[in-house]
């Protein structure tokens, strides 16, 4: 093994040391935070389940849609995981569901598509 190997392995082990130090140091000065759990009950439902009341207009689509925006805007902060706010336009989608299922009769056949 030649002087270069050997000063080297020693850079590489000194650099290793120091970046596992400094993580750990950031990892300690910067906690983890927890996402808190959800406390509506319209977050807990499945898609087919909250489709289900949908249907039967047990709930209303705006209020779900208002759930899952309050929700985003509450762990947003903490998991950085909305790219792009379209809220808008999922309030005017569930508005035009409401309207379209407040219009049709549940017995007809557009009901059940």
């Amino acid at each position: 093994m030649s002087i270069v190997d050997l000063i080297c392995r020693l850079v590489a082990r000194i650099y290793f040391t120091f970046v596992r130090i400094v993580c750990w140091i950031v990892g300690v000065v910067l906690r983890k935070r927890n996402v808190p759990k959800p406390e509506n009950s319209l977050l807990l439902m499945s898609a087919k389940q909250a489709a289900d009341r949908i249907r039967k207009r047990e709930i209303k689509s705006i209020d779900l849609i208002e759930a899952y925006i309050a929700r985003i805007e509450q762990v947003n902060g903490i998991t950085n995981s909305v790219v792009e706010n379209n809220f808008d336009e999922a309030r005017q989608n569930a508005r035009e569901v409401d309207t379209i299922l407040d219009s049709i009769d549940e017995k007809g056949e557009a009901f059940n598509e």
